[in-house]
């Protein structure tokens, strides 16, 4: 009789400890609310068609791939260029290109809290094209208006072709109908922004081609602080709800030692995350000056740290497919299997309690 009770006993306590290890583990759910999930299939889909359409441009115009693009996807540019700015991370390139980072993006607006017909600025390099199109996709899934400022110089491995620069390509998804966004203002990009270690002559290839065929504001001053207040006042007039940076631009990060270089800060930042950091030199960039106004930024870069960040996949051995990272799901706790469990317990409970008082027998 001793060894059954222990049994008994036994039993219900391994139901019941499971039972409180449900009650406080949360899972992994697929979100079912219909308006975010739809407007992150509209970006993810979106995303795809330009970097197809990318690709078919690329191919026509008889535009190599670099043998570094294991995934053919005619987004990694070569390791040095006319318009590459510094030393890239081939990874991270590889990792840009998923096109995933549109949802990313659509849940960092929805964290923002960002509504329909609000404004964003948008601050981007050519060091991560995947990235540029994804967050412009997104915005167009989550309808919103861009004030959209783009550099033509890249990090390798980035858009680094000075024929089909960071500003080319993503004014030919505009004129394509693909993305809703033409480019507002346009720089050189790299040191300074004003190129400083760009070939002089193709530095006055490719602005011609931006001013005179595209009709494209272009920026260009010497002074940084006046690059960076004439930015910031664009920005202001468009009364924005969101500074989004992507890269390296040292028009977001600053020039020399006021520049926003705090790896640990990136994705969504508030104003309470920068503690104490109050720089107000003339050296400081669009993300500081944002934050120091309390308007949230989104920053994308040190991607390895954003992948861990954000729970998606860096480096992987093939582009994930729609649904394939974790920014799909969120963590809820599960009532149904607790209620299961308890429900076994107290069954077992009545069964033993039955059993010893001779009502029933279940062991012989």
């Amino acid at each position: 009789m001793k060894k059954k009770s222990y049994l008994y006993s036994l039993i219900v306590l391994s139901i019941l400890i499971i039972s409180t290890i449900l009650i406080t583990l949360k899972l992994p759910t697929y979100k079912d609310e219909s308006s975010e999930i739809n407007k992150m299939s509209e970006a993810y889909n979106k995303c795809v068609e330009c970097f197809d359409k990318i690709k078919e441009y690329k191919i026509r115009h008889n535009i190599n791939k670099t043998s570094l693009d294991k995934f053919d996807s005619y987004l990694i540019g070569d390791d040095s260029s006319a318009i590459s700015t510094e030393e890239g991370d081939i990874k991270s390139k590889y990792t840009s290109i998923n096109p995933n980072f549109a949802a990313l993006y659509i849940k960092l607006f929805k964290e923002a809290n960002l509504k329909e017909n609000d404004w964003i600025g948008v601050n981007c390099s050519g060091s991560f094209i995947g990235l540029n199109i994804s967050l412009l996709a997104a915005a167009s899934a989550y309808n919103l208006n861009v004030y959209l400022m783009a550099s033509v110089g890249a990090s390798t491995y980035g858009a680094t072709d000075t024929d089909f620069n960071n500003v080319d390509i993503l004014h030919y998804l505009y004129t394509s109908n693909l993305i809703r966004y033409d480019v507002d203002l346009a720089s050189f990009g790299g040191e300074a922004d004003l190129g400083n270690e760009f070939n002089q002559h193709i530095k006055e290839s490719i602005k011609n081609r931006i001013v005179n065929q595209y009709h494209i504001e272009f920026i260009d001053k010497n002074n940084f602080s006046d690059n960076v207040n004439y930015r910031y006042n664009k920005l202001k007039e468009h009364n924005i709800k969101l500074f989004v940076n992507v890269g390296g631009c040292t028009t977001s990060l600053g020039y020399k030692s006021d520049s926003f270089v705090i790896t640990s800060l990136i994705g969504l930042i508030n104003k309470e995350d920068i503690g104490n950091r109050n720089i107000t030199s003339n050296n400081i960039g669009l993300i500081d000056k944002c934050l120091n106004e309390d308007i949230s930024v989104i920053h994308m870069l040190h991607l390895k740290s954003l992948c861990s960040k954000y729970d998606m996949q860096f480096n992987f051995a093939s582009i994930p497919s729609f649904k394939e990272e974790m920014v799909y799901y969120e963590y809820k706790y599960n009532k149904v299997l607790p209620i299961i469990t308890i429900s076994i317990s107290i069954i077992l409970f009545i069964l033993y309690y039955l059993d010893k008082k001779n009502i029933i027998h279940l062991f012989k």
